[in-house]
């Protein structure tokens, strides 16, 4: 048996601390001289810095044992028990919104270092105990972590196959915390702009110099709420399983496997204030809290199912040969992952969909091979020196990764049919949403170009009064292939002392690899938060803009596949 204990201190800094004062050419011409004369256009200053160090201990627990059944059976069998408290303030700062009275949670004992600047007219606040909060870390300790495990493994006849199957539930090892130093300890203080009076009399004069930062609270209409909360959240888990057969043919091994991955209880985020979708507009429309605009609910209920078909056929290194290649055959099919967000907050099931970096196909393949040539190897054996140095020695080393396209996500931007976009105004907002699916996205092969990736007629703009009928993950993006390849020799010069020289090559038959991004979401706004892995989502627009593909890969990572052919030459020296 094993305890653990995990501690962290992080602290909560502030910039601008000292305030930030603009100033312009308003009222003299010259933006130096009116900061010489002190006037300023505009004002502003950070909360105060907040010291919120905050901690938790984890304790785990598990018990396992190895089974010989028969000869051939063996059975590896475990029991773990984890306890995983939520983050605890150190210094009593932690808070949350209440969405079942609508009030502010903090910590018992804490209402004295409540920021004198935040304001009470629009929402309250109770502490921990007076809310049937748990006092300290605010959310409740999940103790249903139980987690089994068995494993299986199974050799008939001669010793060659072997039979493996596993199972096991794993949980998240660090749970949520809520908000440390935030609201309503830190509250930046109401900034000002200098007005422009054109008619300026006696009574009414063309510069105003107001107490900069007055020490009065904000009003309903301008305080930013902590995020809010399931009180009793539970630990995400994920169920893993697999089932494995593995033959030894000759000098090369063959595996094939079923790999399967559940994940239960994840966590997401939504708009707890939406209305719901329909005609009409955003201020007319019932919502929980009418005072406030979005308010951010953290809780239960995301995952997703991954189910997975490998083959392995591999050769160890013998007689100057290593050969390794894989096909991966897979689908991850799920909705939502922490810290993301649905479009309809009322509609969790609309975002279930092929997860956007899991392609359907994947291969890869690597080999390393030492040429026959030079000292103990089958031509140039018994070689002069300079030869051997020249021509013998040499390895050649080869990967090849090659997939299908990743899933892709249309959005369409346009003024909010939906009525939920926040605003305060009755004129509705422009946002960004999934649009209507009318028609196959993806184009047949043979007439896809980077003009026209995928059907641009597929889509509409979204009914008045309701979401998009169009999934997530609906278009295949463009899939990739690449071949790496390089050449290296080991030089000894003594026992300790050796260099090796490699001449490699990324992408060697320079295959255009097609850069899915062709519209990031990152740098668009969308309706309700809703949130998208990075670069997996596209603009339509009907113009045929958003089909054409516009840059190939540069080999950054994620879903960025390899760009054009590069080859390096580097030394290395070990002693």
């Amino acid at each position: 048996m094993q305890l653990g204990r995990f501690y962290a201190d992080n602290t909560v800094e502030s910039n601008n601390l000292f305030g930030n004062l603009s100033f312009s050419n308003k009222y003299t011409g010259f933006a130096y001289a009116d900061f010489l004369l002190g006037y300023p256009n505009s004002t502003s200053i950070a909360p105060p810095a907040l010291d919120a160090p905050f901690l938790r201990w984890g304790y785990d627990f598990f018990a396992t044992d190895e089974f010989k059944i028969t000869p051939k059976l063996t059975a590896n069998i475990g029991l773990r028990y984890e306890i995983h408290p939520a983050w605890s303030s150190t210094n009593g700062l932690a808070s949350a919104f209440d969405v079942s009275t609508g009030n502010i949670i903090i910590e018992d004992g804490s209402q004295n270092k409540v920021s004198p600047f935040f304001g009470t007219s629009s929402v309250g606040i109770l502490t921990a105990s007076q809310a049937g909060w748990r006092p300290g870390s605010l959310l409740y300790t999940d103790k249903n972590n139980w987690a089994p495990r068995v494993g299986l493994a199974w050799s008939p006849g001669s010793g060659k196959t072997v039979f493996r199957a596993g199972f096991g539930i794993f949980y998240d090892l660090v749970p949520t915390q809520v908000p440390m130093g935030s609201t309503p300890f830190s509250v930046s203080p109401a900034g000002y702009t200098n007005p422009t009076l054109i008619n300026s009399t006696a009574a009414n004069p063309v510069i105003v110099l107001p107490q900069v930062y007055p020490n009065i609270p904000l009003n309903g209409t301008n305080v930013s709420l902590p995020t809010a909360f399931k009180k009793d959240l539970r630990i995400p888990y994920s169920l893993q399983y697999n089932v494995t057969v593995e033959r030894q043919l000759g000098n090369m091994g063959v595996r094939v496997s079923y790999v399967g991955t559940g994940t239960r209880q994840g966590e997401y985020q939504y708009n707890y204030n939406q209305p719901l979708a329909g005609p009409g507009l955003y201020i007319n429309k019932p919502r929980p809290f009418r005072q406030f605009g979005n308010v951010t609910y953290v809780t239960n209920g995301a995952g997703h199912q991954y189910n997975g078909f490998n083959t392995e056929v591999k050769r160890p290194l013998a007689t100057g040969l290593l050969y390794d290649f894989n096909w991966t055959w897979a689908r991850d099919i799920g909705d939502l992952e922490r810290d993301q967000q649905p479009e309809d907050s009322y509609n969790l099931r609309r975002e279930r969909a092929p997860w956007a970096d899991i392609p359907t196909h994947r291969i890869t393949d690597s080999l390393i091979y030492d040429l026959p040539v030079g000292h103990g190897r089958k031509f140039l054996s018994k070689g002069n020196g300079l030869l051997d140095a020249l021509i013998g020695g040499w390895q050649v080393t080869q990967a090849l990764t090659w997939s299908t396209g990743f899933f892709l996500t249309p959005l369409w931007t346009g003024t909010d049919p939906t009525g939920t976009g926040f605003t305060s105004s009755a004129t509705p907002p422009t946002v960004t949403l999934r649009p209507d699916l009318i028609a196959n996205p993806n184009l047949p092969a043979d007439q896809r170009s980077v003009q026209d990736w995928y059907n641009l007629h597929a889509f509409a703009p979204p009914g008045a009064g309701q979401f998009g009928t169009s999934a997530k993950g609906v278009i295949v993006g463009p899939g990739s292939f690449t071949v790496d390849a390089g050449l290296a020799k080991n030089f000894t010069v003594r026992e300790r002392l050796k260099f090796r020289i490699e001449f490699t090559g990324t992408n060697i038959l320079n295959h255009t690899n097609f850069n899915p991004l062709l519209n990031s979401s990152s740098t668009i706004s969308l309706i309700n938060g809703a949130t998208y892995p990075e670069g997996t989502a596209l603009i339509y627009n009907q113009t045929g803009v958003s089909g054409i593909i516009t840059s190939t890969g540069n080999g950054a990572g994620g879903i960025d596949p390899s760009g054009p052919r590069r080859f390096r030459l580097g030394v290395r020296m070990d002693f």
